[in-house]
């Protein structure tokens, strides 16, 4: 689970989720961006500042980059990641249960327990009886989700330096082959979905259109770009997409 060492509430309240449930819980302190140095962030982090990725994105990305690399040193197959603002529904430990006895580590795969914004109705995978996940049309949530050991793999190189945001999952099977699957309906919902509490958010705020201009010319440099983002619109052309709601 990742949350900043200052937000004790939020951490108190997920934890607090985690032991009603039995579900143990390993805590990984979120990298805090506004104490990154200059020195590190020219190493770290590709084209900064032009790349307008603003230090709390940064911190997310470093922060989630740590712990796939965890999963990778200790020889996980997947593992599951959330965030401390998650809300967790009771069907997680079945669903878990489920998933660590079918899932293929070698698999690029990433399975997200949030609310998509579209997925395809007709993509389907099956994770045990009746665990079933969609493929996403697109997604953008790092609140709670598993992902397999060949996934942070290919996460790590695509975030090495840091050059997208965590919760990229489009750009990352457009660019990276990293396929991303949801369960509907979702089982961890967004506790602060007023972003009342969530520093992250309104820092991301700051400079989206440019960071948003940047990142679309970034993705064209791609290999295949135009060849990936043609098969992109024919799937969404010829697929059943659904926009959740």
């Amino acid at each position: 689970m990742i949350s900043l060492f200052n937000q004790s509430q939020r951490r108190k309240e997920i934890l607090a989720q985690c032991y009603e449930l039995k579900l143990d819980v390993e805590i990984y302190d979120a990298v805090e961006g506004v104490n990154l140095t200059d020195d590190f962030l020219e190493k770290e982090v590709a084209d900064y500042p032009a790349s307008k990725m603003t230090l709390g994105v940064i911190g997310c990305a470093l922060s989630h980059r740590l712990v796939y690399e965890r999963l990778i040193e200790e020889g996980l197959a997947c593992a599951l990641i959330l965030e401390d603002d998650a809300r967790i529904d009771s069907e997680l430990i079945n669903l878990l249960k489920q998933i660590e006895l079918n899932v293929d580590a070698n698999k690029n795969n990433v399975y997200l327990l949030t609310a998509p914004e579209s997925y395809y109705k007709d993509k389907k995978i099956e994770l045990g009886s009746g665990v079933i996940f969609h493929k996403i049309s697109d997604a953008s949530s790092t609140m709670g989700y598993v992902v397999t050991q060949r996934a942070a793999r290919s996460l790590i190189n695509a975030n090495t330096p840091i050059r997208w945001e965590a919760d990229l999952w489009v750009y990352f099977n457009r660019l990276y082959g990293i396929n991303t699957f949801c369960r509907v309906p979702h089982i961890v919902k967004d506790g602060d979905s007023e972003n009342l509490t969530s520093t992250l958010q309104q820092d991301r705020s700051i400079n989206s259109l440019q960071r948003g201009i940047y990142r679309h010319q970034l993705q064209k440099k791609a290999r295949g770009y135009q060849f990936k983002r043609l098969r992109r619109i024919l799937c969404n052309k010829f697929s059943q997409k659904v926009i959740y709601q």
